[in-house]
């Protein structure tokens, strides 16, 4: 078993992290000609008490990308199927407003870190197997403090950073609701995350689902600098 990244549900059957997580997926897909020894396992409360893992082959990448030039946005999509009845406790998660992103506000992230040498390293003398949290604070905004909340295209954390924590949730503690997608850090003590809101998100799974649908609707796409889709039908 490789542990590469983090993702977390956001809706029944799509699973969010980053685009760099998804071309690594796609990279290897091009060597093999598929992808169906790729999986994404699932924690979330059980039934009874205590913890349920479920885990499920991948069904289709997707990432975002900025066509004007503008770079790339760094998000991606997993799908999956879920069967009626499956995994009835894990739920997609819930979002906060952009507002909370303020200098100063607690956070956590939750990932995994080193992918999975937690599990197959002798050296650092433990065994862990599943996810861990970090908690800290938002510590700046990009590309200033007064820039329009919708127009943040990064915020900067002081969580510790390193492989494998790509694609985590940044959330608040006090309610879990996520505020973040994180896609990056430096030198282990500073992360990289694109701000999140329910309308954001709800942006990108229409778009999805409108290539989906129909591929040629790719060429459409436009992005805001905060990563907001605008729909050319009602731009």
């Amino acid at each position: 078993m490789r542990v590469i990244a983090t993702g977390f549900l956001i809706q029944s059957d799509l699973v969010l992290t980053n685009r760099h997580v998804i071309a690594e997926i796609y990279k290897d897909h091009q060597v093999k000609s598929h992808h169906d020894h790729w999986y994404v396992r699932f924690t979330y409360p059980g039934g009874q008490g205590g913890w349920s893992e479920t885990v499920k082959r991948i069904r289709n990448l997707f990432a975002f990308v900025h066509p004007a030039g503008g770079g790339e946005l760094d998000v991606g999509l997993l799908s999956f199927v879920r069967k009626p009845g499956e995994m009835e406790e894990c739920h997609p998660v819930e979002f906060d407003q952009l507002d909370s992103i303020v200098a100063g506000n607690d956070i956590a992230i939750c990932g995994f870190p080193y992918g999975n040498q937690l599990l197959v390293n002798a050296q650092l003398g433990l065994h862990r197997v599943g996810s861990v949290v970090h908690q800290g604070i938002v510590s700046a905004v990009s590309p200033f403090d007064t820039v329009d909340k919708r127009l943040i295209a990064t915020f900067l954390t002081d969580l510790n950073s390193a492989a494998g924590m790509s694609g985590s949730p940044v959330f608040l503690p006090s309610s879990g609701r996520v505020i973040g997608l994180h896609y990056a850090g430096a030198e282990g003590t500073l992360g990289y995350a694109i701000p999140l809101d329910q309308k954001r998100v709800e942006g990108w799974i229409s778009f999805y689902n409108r290539v989906m649908d129909d591929p040629k609707v790719i060429h459409e796409l436009k992005i805001r600098p905060g990563g907001d889709i605008v729909d050319p039908k009602n731009a």
